[in-house]
């Protein structure tokens, strides 16, 4: 019977220095996190998505990215950012495009896909 307090014991005491631990080091228990969600979603067929991450409770889904790299689009500026770049939506995906205004309508490829946003260049 005396071994079986000494286990209960010995678990309450590594419950107590995991969470003293955690409350110590919270970006190590995040940095963990997104290592398990990163390699998850890296399984073949999985496909980027964008919008809200779905959080405990919410009903919020993300949406595939409508764009793919390299490709072309035909699309009309709507705004223009702070830093100059005209702002226009593919399937409310944003796209950033350099060098134009609001109301170009222009031909664009995409450069870059961000984690809501793409980047495109006007094609000649």
């Amino acid at each position: 019977m005396g071994s079986l307090n000494s286990k209960a014991a010995f678990v309450q005491i590594l419950k107590r220095a995991y969470f003293s631990f955690s409350a110590i080091f919270p970006s190590l228990q995040r940095e963990r996190r997104s290592e398990r969600l990163s390699l998850e979603g890296e399984s073949e067929g999985s496909e980027r998505r964008f919008g809200r991450r779905s959080q405990r409770g919410s009903r919020r889904f993300s949406q595939p990215v409508p764009v793919k790299e390299g490709e072309e689009y035909d699309i009309t500026i709507e705004t223009v950012g702070r830093k100059g770049d005209g702002i226009a939506k593919i399937q409310n995906f944003i796209v950033f495009v350099p060098d134009t205004k609001a109301g170009d309508k222009v031909k664009v490829r995409i450069t870059g896909i961000g984690g809501s946003f793409a980047t495109a260049s006007v094609v000649q």
